[in-house]
């Protein structure tokens, strides 16, 4: 059966997973969500025309809806997931999973309260075939004994200088850069 899904979250992270979600047969986007007029449209079109709300609860009250993705700022992954467990909704929660260490264990807790429902969060790289390859290729002892691994990752965001990533206080105000702010982002790291 097609799982029908609902996407919180339709910036640029979540168009990006639209585009590759509307390819798997398997499932189809019922509804969407997002607080922003042009991300709503933006993924509308993408969709297919699903409901559209600027409250994430609408969109989570909505019975054909099975799963979620929570494809939102850092900030906000734990209570957008918490109510989405919650309201019975299997759910995919991008990276990071949450945003405060403490939200680490009330967010297993919670999960362990709902185990028929899958909770899973986006590891970047994680299914690349150059990333197991490489990982395949230590198992197996071929680079020898591997005590270190220094990796790099290389990134001007939507060409801003560099100097922007430097956390700022507050920010509350400025959703659209929110990974600049150390009250939503944990930075770069994160």
């Amino acid at each position: 059966d097609q799982v029908q899904y609902g996407v919180i979250g339709t910036g640029s992270r979540g168009q990006y997973l639209m585009r590759h979600l509307k390819k798997i047969q398997s499932g189809r986007c019922v509804a969407i969500c997002d607080i922003q007029d042009d991300n709503l449209k933006a993924g509308q079109a993408i969709a297919n025309a699903p409901k559209t709300f600027k409250d994430y609860r609408e969109l989570l009250d909505q019975k054909d809806i099975e799963a979620v993705f929570v494809l939102t700022p850092l900030f906000v992954h734990f209570p957008l997931t918490r109510d989405a467990l919650d309201a019975g909704k299997h759910v995919f929660c991008e990276k990071c999973l949450v945003f405060k260490p403490e939200e680490v264990h009330a967010l297993r807790a919670i999960a362990a309260a709902h185990p028929n429902q899958v909770l899973q969060t986006g590891l970047q790289r994680r299914s690349s075939y150059f990333y197991q390859t490489v990982k395949q290729m230590v198992d197996k002892g071929i680079l020898g004994e591997v005590h270190h691994v220094h990796a790099q990752w290389h990134r001007n965001m939507i060409n801003k200088p560099s100097r922007l990533w430097t956390m700022k206080p507050g920010g509350e105000k400025n959703i659209n850069n929110w990974r600049i702010f150390r009250s939503m982002s944990g930075g770069l790291t994160a």
